[in-house]
């Protein structure tokens, strides 16, 4: 789980050494890896909410968090918010919300690589796949939290229906781009060669 309090950018480097160490076990035996045997699979993923009724939710500042969603009210407004980084209820003593964000991000390109460098992965896209998904995440936190900055409630929803359309048209990407979403999510693709390779 990322973005837990007391985590750290260092401690979830730690993390990320010990999924490694157990993939290179798993790794050291070739035919428990083709037979799926004593294989290790790691997930990981955002708290996002933190649960109304625990402990950490009732007394935040005892279990190292700070809520920013302590009414329905909150959770609605909170959830009507354009990207999933907005929606994060909390932050913790040592983590903000832009970096339970960029941790998450982190996390996944991490959780690639560590697959991608023991075979797990079935096909090379697969991972490529994967650092696209978290180079068009980075593209859309830094997008949204710009368009909710401007002041004129119709740019801010032009900004954010140009970059909707953007994604959900790609790879057909639109020929207007006063943005530069369409050039940026054509980076993103191009540094995740994997997709052009196996799109050829």
């Amino acid at each position: 789980m990322v973005g837990l309090a007391g985590e750290t950018c260092e401690t979830f480097e730690q993390t990320s050494r010990l999924w490694e160490e157990f993939y290179a076990m798993s790794h050291a035996r070739p035919e428990a890896r083709r037979e799926a045997e004593g294989v290790v699979r790691h997930a990981f993923g955002s708290m996002i909410l933190l649960d109304p009724g625990s402990l950490a939710f009732d007394y935040p500042e005892k279990y190292g968090y700070k809520l920013f969603f302590k009414k329905l009210r909150d959770y609605i407004a909170g959830m009507l918010m354009p990207s999933w980084h907005q929606w994060v209820s909390y932050e913790t003593s040592k983590l903000s919300r832009a970096d339970i964000a960029r941790l998450t991000l982190y996390a996944l390109a991490e959780s690639a690589r560590v697959r991608e460098k023991y075979g797990v992965y079935m096909a090379p896209e697969e991972a490529a796949e994967q650092y696209f998904m978290v180079r068009a995440g980075q593209i859309v936190l830094e997008e949204v939290d710009r368009a909710v900055q401007i002041t004129d409630a119709q740019a801010t929803l032009d900004r954010l229906e140009n970059l909707s359309q953007t994604l959900t048209s790609y790879p057909r990407l639109t020929p207007t781009d006063p943005y530069g979403y369409g050039a940026a999510i054509m980076r993103a693709t191009l540094e995740s060669v994997g997709l052009l390779d196996a799109a050829c």
